[in-house]
């Protein structure tokens, strides 16, 4: 039904790069299922993706874009960083633009054993100080856009394009 679909969206290509993505990631988790393997979360899924296919596209934004293998390395390198702020269990906000960079610091903070907290750049400041006088978050991952909001709300921050130049330990990672 899904490959029936794609013959008849190809005049909407935006449709059709979304069908491809759920065709693969359908087609990726049918090869694991067959082998027998058993995903427990979306860490273990992209650590199997990488080593199928290490140097396909995993995201890509209208600037940058990761390989699976890229995601992974920068994902452990966030997870890593906050590790070593000795932050465990605990919700971490992601206050940047959606994009490559925002799914990096996602996947890290989940190698890190926290939980992330999306913050959208577009809400406003009142929103926002709500969400953080609920959620209470023990970090602020930012872009270089959110720097000196993140600045203002008085919770450490620090900027994910620094933190991806971490040295990966997986000895911190979950």
């Amino acid at each position: 039904l899904l490959f029936h679909q794609l013959k008849y969206q190809k005049s909407n290509q935006i449709s059709l790069r979304f069908y491809k993505i759920y065709a693969i990631i359908f087609i990726i988790i049918a090869i694991l299922t067959a082998a027998g393997e058993k995903m427990k979360n979306v860490l273990e899924l992209l650590e199997k993706s990488t080593l199928i296919y290490p140097d396909k596209t995993a995201f890509a934004d209208v600037e940058n874009s990761d390989s699976y293998s890229e995601l992974t390395e920068k994902a452990k390198a966030v997870g890593t960083f906050v590790a070593r702020k000795q932050i465990k269990n605990r919700a971490i906000a992601v206050y940047m633009t959606q994009s490559v960079s925002s799914v990096e610091a996602m996947l890290g903070i989940l190698y890190s054993g926290n939980h992330y907290v999306v913050i959208d750049g577009k809400m406003p400041e009142n929103r926002i100080q709500n969400i953080f006088s609920i959620v209470r978050p023990s970090l602020i991952i930012c872009d270089e856009e959110h720097f000196e909001l993140s600045e203002e709300l008085g919770v450490d921050f620090c900027c994910v394009s620094d933190i991806v130049r971490t040295e990966p330990d997986k000895s911190l990672l979950n």
